[in-house]
């Protein structure tokens, strides 16, 4: 797959002490190359299709004149910017040694995959995949162990498993006390509770309201 686009480290070109010793037009050129050679089977390499590119081709495509880019191409060579392989072809060792790693790297990646160890894409065998078939919603349905109000009334066994209501407390016998009605003596002992000497309390009137409670 061809890549849109190459990494380029300024501080690397800055500090080329073989590129700084070029002129500004053998560097300016070098860039053009470094282009081309990004477009270049094998990566890196000066080629169009399975042919060297010649200084009369790179100077008609970097636009300028044959004699600049001879005398700029030499500048690039003795100052072992680039190399040439056996056959002759210009190539980046840069570009090369980059391209080697991301092919070692990617490699690397797809054999991680044979490790079960290591989480795969999803939708492969033995995980889940987005199929309609393996949808929360196609799941067999399993019923709760709680029933919900509505089912749990409509359930035949509701009506006999259906808790009795509690009786209702016996009915207190509201006879008057001294004759004074429980709600009297009541009142009273809120009364009586506002003031500091609640021990005065007669026992008549506690018994009355612990009968009342």
């Amino acid at each position: 797959m061809k890549r849109p686009a190459f990494q380029f480290y300024p501080g690397d070109w800055q500090r080329d002490t073989g590129l700084r010793s070029c002129s500004l037009g053998a560097r300016g050129l070098w860039l053009e190359m470094l282009c081309l050679m990004h477009d270049g089977d094998p990566y890196g390499h000066l080629r169009i299709g399975q042919s060297n590119i010649s200084s009369e081709q790179l100077a008609r495509m970097v636009g300028c004149k044959l004699g600049d880019v001879a005398r700029w191409l030499k500048e690039l060579e003795t100052a072992n910017v680039f190399s040439r392989t056996k056959a002759g072809t210009i190539y980046s060792r840069r570009m090369v040694r980059d391209e080697d790693r991301r092919e070692k790297r990617a490699a690397g990646g797809a054999a991680s995959l044979k490790n079960p160890n290591v989480p795969r894409p999803k939708g492969e065998e033995g995980y889940p995949s987005d199929h309609p078939s393996r949808s929360p919603s196609s799941a067999s349905f399993v019923p709760s162990l709680r029933e919900s109000p509505s089912s749990a009334s409509s359930s035949p066994s509701a009506s006999t498993h259906k808790k009795k209501d509690p009786p209702d407390p016996p009915a207190h016998n509201h006879q008057p006390v001294n004759g004074m009605t429980p709600e009297a003596l009541l009142q009273r002992f809120n009364t009586i509770l506002g003031i500091q000497h609640c021990k005065k309390l007669t026992p008549a009137i506690l018994n009355a309201f612990k009968a009342h409670n």
